[in-house]
């Protein structure tokens, strides 16, 4: 075993859960649930495309069985204690417990 092969060893290098074949079948899997269970109340149009509404992702986190967690939020008031701003920082965690965190601020001044 070369010291390369041996440092990879020691580090614990990270390979795919599934091989090449079984991530199309589960890839396809999920654009079938997305086609299945997300209506179009479920997706809002922009001046610059469409995205998915809360209830979309809450329909996909129960399905997959996610939890989340909101990590940090900021909200920005006026003088009269009304919302200007917000941002927000949420954690997403898998039953396997592998965790994404995503982060969105939206402004009172924002073009709808």
């Amino acid at each position: 075993m070369s010291d390369t092969d041996k440092a990879l060893a020691t580090m614990g290098i990270v390979t795919p859960a599934v091989n090449a074949a079984e991530a199309v079948v589960a890839w396809n899997e999920y654009v079938a649930l997305c086609k299945a269970i997300i209506a179009p109340e479920d997706v809002q149009k922009t001046w610059d495309g469409d995205f998915r509404k809360k209830s979309a992702f809450r329909k996909l986190a129960r399905f997959y069985n996610l939890t989340d967690t909101i990590v940090a939020k900021d909200i920005q008031r006026d003088e009269r204690g009304r919302p200007i701003s917000a941002a927000f920082t949420v954690r997403a965690t898998a039953p396997n417990g592998r965790t994404a965190e995503g982060y969105h601020e939206c402004h009172l001044s924002e073009r709808c």
